[in-house]
């Protein structure tokens, strides 16, 4: 029986270019939430044509690992988020190894490295997952993501390699590293209702409250108080949000 760790970059095997047979998939591209409310995102590898039937030959994989990173979020830069480590969900039907995946996240990024148990008694096969009309999917697991408080923002999410610098999608039987032959996938996610450049509080109205609360962060120099994004806090920005104020919404 063999045992191997996470570290699967021991591996050196000539990495091939991302193709068509192999790619990241999710159960859905565009995802809508409310407000500080979160969505599941369920991520797949699938395998078409002959990389399919590759897979089969090589009794499945042994490991696999895939990180979604946000590449932006619009019009406030406030994006959905991973919150805890507990919003990462390895599919543990399938990658059982009994050490556990490998899981991280962080603003703009989360991660999963998942692996099979070489020693269960199913075998001695890797993950195959199942066939889903023209394809053969391997469910990796869930990212519960928790949007942000700002109304409209849309986050844009790239689903890809776990990490560029090793090798982490291996198959079972001969130990093929995979991970520079699978294409990517991308995500959005937006936040239910309309953008309010006003509403400075966030609360659904433009009042007063927002007049307020952005003379405050104007006069600290807050980040928050560059009305015009033009990277600095000057009375520009503060003639932008007169004019947004005055418009309102």
């Amino acid at each position: 029986m063999r045992r191997m760790s996470a570290g699967l970059a021991a591996v050196l095997i000539p990495m091939a270019t991302a193709r068509a047979g192999i790619t990241f998939a999710t159960d859905g591209t565009h995802y809508v939430v409310a407000p500080n409310a979160t969505v599941e995102v369920r991520v797949y590898l699938e395998f078409s044509e002959l990389d399919a039937v590759s897979l089969v030959d090589e009794d499945g994989l042994f490991g696999t690992g895939v990180t979604l990173t946000v590449t932006e979020s619009v019009p406030s830069n406030n994006p959905a988020i991973i919150a805890q480590a507990t919003d990462i969900l390895p599919n543990s039907g399938e990658f059982d190894d009994p050490f556990g995946a490998i899981t991280d996240f962080g603003l703009g990024f989360a991660s999963m490295l998942v692996t099979v148990d070489p020693y269960s008694g199913d075998g001695d096969l890797g993950a195959v997952g199942e066939v889903i009309g023209s394809v053969r999917r391997i469910e990796l697991g869930v990212f519960r993501f928790t949007a942000g408080a700002v109304p409209g923002e849309l986050t844009t999410m790239v689903v890809g390699d776990f990490d560029p610098s090793t090798d982490d999608t291996v198959t079972w039987s001969s130990f093929q590293v995979l991970d520079g032959m699978i294409g990517t996938a991308t995500i959005t996610i937006q936040t239910e209702g309309e953008f309010c450049p006003a509403d400075f509080t966030l609360d659904g109205f433009v009042d007063t409250d927002d007049f307020t609360a952005f003379v405050l962060a104007f006069i600290l120099g807050g980040d928050d108080a560059d009305f015009d994004k033009s990277g600095f806090v000057d009375t520009d920005d503060f003639t932008a949000f007169t004019l947004a104020f005055e418009a309102g919404c």
